[in-house]
């Protein structure tokens, strides 16, 4: 709907050379890697927010499921049909989870 996701992470994932890392979306729905990623073209995909664990010793209602406005299709790395390539030194990639 033209706003950021907020919520969850993206995953970048080259199968060939078995790479993969993930990175959370902030509040503004940017995202960083933790380490760089070595250049070549990478799948991509959305993975749905989980619940955050409670302390077990205190009598607390479980929490809600985090729910999310992306397409179901988006979440799974085999119906993204997202790919990015991804260049030597800083890379600015937007990926816009449309319907």
């Amino acid at each position: 709907n033209g706003e950021p996701v907020k919520n969850g992470s993206i995953s970048f994932h080259m199968k060939k050379k078995g790479i993969a890392q993930d990175a959370k979306l902030d509040s503004d729905g940017k995202f960083s890697m933790a380490s760089s990623l070595p250049a070549g073209t990478y799948q991509v995909y959305y993975v749905v927010p989980t619940a955050e664990p409670q302390d077990p010793t205190k009598k607390a209602a479980p929490p809600k499921a985090p729910t999310t406005i992306v397409p179901k299709r988006f979440h799974e790395l085999q119906t993204s049909n997202l790919e990015f390539e991804v260049k030597a030194g800083r890379n600015d990639i937007p990926i816009e989870l449309k319907k």
